[in-house]
């Protein structure tokens, strides 16, 4: 006779005890069913903070003048330092990248929804630019313009 074939008490742990041996046979069978049909079981028990999105303005000095770049990330110090390193976007290789500004949002859509506007705002991005420009080179590497 298997755990769950036995009869559960309708009181107390049984319940509880019952419905933790469903999950977990129905999670052998298949696990990936287990992990989208269970998600709001798990996040109810897991403890976890909603990721943040971010939209970014990076700044660089050319010789022809400054130049400046829009994206979004999770992450805004790793991609920096992804661009910096030259593994980021085709566009960003080879140049020093300083972060000139940054917004944070809920949801990826509502970042990637911002960087569209944000590549085709051309007067915020001159202001950054022009910000920039005035910047000394240590305040360019060390701190945000804006």
């Amino acid at each position: 006779m298997s755990f769950l074939s036995r009869e559960v008490p309708r009181e107390g742990i049984g319940i509880y005890t019952k419905s933790l041996a469903l999950i977990f046979r129905h999670a052998t069978k298949n696990r990936l069913n287990f992990a989208r049909d269970n998600r709001s079981i798990l996040q109810s028990i897991l403890p976890h903070e909603p990721p943040m999105a971010f939209v970014y303005v990076l700044g660089c000095s050319t010789p022809r003048g400054p130049i400046s770049y829009v994206g979004w990330t999770l992450d805004i110090e790793r991609r920096l330092k992804q661009h910096n390193a030259g593994t980021g976007a085709r566009t960003t290789r080879g140049r020093a990248w300083a972060l000139l500004h940054s917004e944070s949002f809920e949801t990826r859509e509502d970042a990637m929804s911002r960087e569209w506007h944000l590549k085709r705002d051309r007067r915020f991005r001159k202001e950054l630019l022009t910000a920039f420009a005035a910047a000394t080179p240590q305040q360019r590497l060390g701190k945000r313009v804006r």
